[in-house]
């Protein structure tokens, strides 16, 4: 298990048994990160191709993900598809 079973009292040290194991989950989801993915982003507002950006959770607590709406604001489009794609392209000059 991930929480081993050890208490601190009021030592503030732990004491694990020895004869304690460790199991690793064997499936962890971490989802894609929007503070890198926001300089993508903005290459494909500015920029002249379409870049399409993946495992992005669209209703992540990252503050980071509001470039989406930014990046609308100014006028990009934003194709959000499914839960974790995003693409973004210029829109064209007026």
């Amino acid at each position: 298990s991930l929480t081993p079973n050890c208490d601190a009292g009021e030592s503030e040290k732990y004491l694990i048994p020895v004869n304690m194991k460790f199991s690793a989950p064997t499936d962890i989801k971490v989802e894609g990160d929007w503070s890198n993915a926001a300089f993508w982003l903005a290459a494909g507002a500015i920029g002249s191709e379409r870049i399409t950006v993946s495992a992005l959770n669209q209703y992540s607590k990252q503050g980071d993900r509001a470039i989406t709406a930014l990046l609308k604001k100014f006028g990009a489009d934003v194709i959000e598809s499914g839960a974790t794609n995003i693409a973004i392209t210029a829109c064209p000059a007026s």
